[in-house]
């Protein structure tokens, strides 16, 4: 999934090869990409100016191994290609610049705005699979490493930074997010009985976890409440 500032959401559809957008009322408005442009779409990220990225994690046929761009209207412009392979996840940090995880390859390739690209982030000895992507406002690049089942966390440079989650029980962290008191959450789990979502703090301390809901809809396991830290009321307002 994918969400803009105007609460319109972006949800990739692996099978089909194409990204349905809908309203902040969940009113399907358009359908974007096709089999020329999309193969086997995962990731999804969206830059500031409203530019749709899609991993494509597909490795046979057209647009394999690729990263999509699409411009704000959903009119497909690139493909990104240098140093990609099999990727899973992608992000956009806050100057437009791009990353997209590589599975197989255990890196992350980084390209700017315009699709250069500039860096290859990581190796195997600090990311392991890696699924979804998420980078902070200062430029911070988080990466589940699925296979060693931690959060990967690179500075604006790409030096590696630490490992996130080691004593958190994460099985096969996939889907990493951010909100706006840097706390970061992670989906983990490989099927209905163990799939949670855990929250640890800016600092990366782990603060608890939550089951995901099975199919019937009920909670397997309720949150254990973990007060925010006490630096909240002033991240928030200002005080």
């Amino acid at each position: 999934l994918a969400i803009d500032q105007q609460g319109n959401v972006f949800v990739a559809n692996q099978l089909s090869s194409s990204i349905a957008k809908f309203d902040a009322n969940g009113t399907l408005l358009a359908t974007i990409g096709s089999g020329t442009s999309l193969n086997m779409p995962m990731g999804l990220a969206l830059s500031p100016a409203g530019v749709l990225y899609a991993a494509n994690f597909g490795s046979v046929g057209p647009a394999a191994s690729s990263v999509a761009q699409f411009d704000a209207a959903g009119n497909f412009v690139a493909a990104l290609t240098a140093q990609i392979n099999q990727p899973l996840g992608v992000a956009v940090d806050t100057t437009g610049n791009v990353f997209a995880g590589n599975w197989f390859l255990n890196t992350v390739s980084k390209f700017d705005a315009s699709g250069a690209f500039l860096a290859t982030i990581g190796s195997s000895s600090t990311i392991t699979d890696p699924g979804g992507l998420v980078t902070s406002p200062a430029g911070g690049l988080y990466v589940a490493s699925e296979a060693a089942g931690v959060i990967s966390l690179f500075d604006a440079t790409g030096t590696y930074q630490a490992s996130i989650g080691a004593g958190a029980s994460l099985l096969s962290p996939a889907g990493v997010a951010l909100d706006r008191l840097g706390n970061l959450y992670v989906t983990s789990g490989t099927d209905s009985s163990n799939s949670l979502i855990s929250k640890f703090d800016a600092a990366g301390a782990y603060q608890f976890s939550w089951s995901i809901p099975d199919i019937s809809g009920f909670l397997a396991t309720p949150p254990v409440a973990v007060p925010e830290p006490a630096t909240w009321l002033t991240a928030v307002v200002g005080l």
